[in-house]
């Protein structure tokens, strides 16, 4: 019967799916702003992530040199601009079988899709070596310009 059919369909489209991103940079804001652009009145957005603050970082090679700094702004206020509802916590185990993702903190989230952008974590690629990553190394890299300064450090090597 066509009439069951279409009815069949306006009810599937009718159900908001809960998407759950696991994440709090720019992987995972950028795909809770997509979300809202592509399918606003489909989807239920909740972004976790381990801290309250997005950190923008692209000057962070630069703030050793007083050249720049990273910013940082409230996950709160940038995932209610983006439609998302903003939970703290870092997903620790999921249960694919049954859409569950489950915090340190306790929480479990109840998810149709779920999105991994959990980002990398910078580690010591070279021993011996100073490895910048990021603003909680500009201390390290300031003292070897400081080195570098008086003489004391004559040459360096950029990997």
């Amino acid at each position: 019967m066509p009439g069951t059919c279409s009815g069949h369909i306006v009810q599937a489209v009718a159900e908001r799916k809960r998407i759950v991103i696991a994440g709090g940079g720019i992987a995972a804001l950028e795909a809770a702003l997509t979300l809202r652009e592509l399918a606003a009145e489909l989807v239920d957005v909740q972004l976790v992530a381990p801290g309250p603050k997005f950190w923008y970082r692209p000057l962070s090679v630069a703030q050793p040199f007083g050249l720049g700094e990273v910013a940082s702004f409230e996950l709160t206020d940038l995932t209610a601009r983006a439609g998302a509802a903003f939970t703290p916590g870092t997903v620790t185990a999921v249960d694919t079988s049954a859409h569950l993702a489950f915090t340190r903190e306790g929480a479990v989230l109840e998810y149709d899709t779920l999105l991994l952008a959990c980002g990398a974590v910078p580690r010591v690629a070279v021993h011996g070596a100073l490895t910048f990553r990021g603003p909680e190394d500009t201390p390290r890299v300031r003292a070897l310009l400081d080195r570098m300064e008086t003489g004391e450090v004559t040459r360096i090597v950029v990997a």
